[in-house]
């Protein structure tokens, strides 16, 4: 068993699309997955790792977001300022997810929601916020958002990961277990915003978002631990 368990966690510190189930893959890192809008830093493409295809796109010039060299532990990022890019991926489809993303809030605003991705289309869905204190809705189904109160401060540096299984959610802050619950969400939107609440422009981000990896079932402890792993070395977080 420990062999087997070691294993894995190596497969996964150098590609968590190792681990099946990987449905989407964003590394703002990876100069060699973006297309930009031709003379400038204005992204307009970026390719999905995870092979299946989800790659996130903007053809509106508005609301391509800047590719920024070097801002954290050397790695480039996507620097969304109420910009934001959308993926085909349809989250609707998944009784059982696990995301994983590194992201620092630049902008709150007061009460102001800002949304790190999600398919709002009226009902919170499929999606999470960050604001003075966060709020997520992950679950398929009815219910009221859930407050996350470890994702307050704007400025700072954040690799989280949330598990739904089905029945409940938990969120982590790196390894640590940070809360649960059973907030759900209605089917929203078939394509999946990045940088916003939905393809429709509602409730931008803005600030930095360093990477997204997103699977399509409930990772196991040893699983989750060593994407965060991964995560945590490769942005010094």
């Amino acid at each position: 068993m420990s062999i087997l368990l070691k294993n894995t966690t190596l497969r996964a510190s150098g590609n968590p699309s190792d681990f099946k189930d990987n449905i989407l893959w964003l590394d703002m890192a990876d100069y060699s997955t973006y297309s930009f809008r031709p003379g400038t830093d204005y992204t307009t493409l970026l390719l999905d790792k995870s092979g299946k295809g989800n790659n996130a796109v903007q053809a509106t010039e508005v609301y391509q977001p800047l590719y920024v060299v070097g801002v954290k532990n050397g790695n480039s990022v996507l620097r969304c300022d109420s910009d934001f890019m959308v993926s085909p991926l349809n989250m609707n489809s998944y009784t059982n997810m696990t995301i994983f993303a590194v992201y620092r809030l630049n902008a709150v605003g007061g009460s102001v929601i800002r949304c790190l991705f999600g398919q709002n289309n009226g009902g919170y869905d499929r999606t999470l916020y960050a604001t003075l204190m966060g709020i997520a809705k992950l679950g398929k189904g009815n219910g009221d958002a859930i407050t996350i109160s470890d994702f307050t401060p704007q400025d700072v540096w954040y690799s989280f990961a949330v598990v739904y299984n089905g029945a409940s959610s938990a969120v982590y802050t790196g390894n640590t277990l940070s809360t649960t619950f059973t907030a759900l969400a209605p089917s929203g939107t078939i394509d999946t915003a990045i940088g916003n609440g939905s393809s429709s422009n509602s409730y931008n981000f803005q600030g930095d978002i360093a990477e997204i990896i997103m699977y399509g079932r409930a990772l196991s402890d040893n699983e989750r631990n060593a994407v965060v792993n991964y995560l945590s070395n490769k942005w010094a977080i």
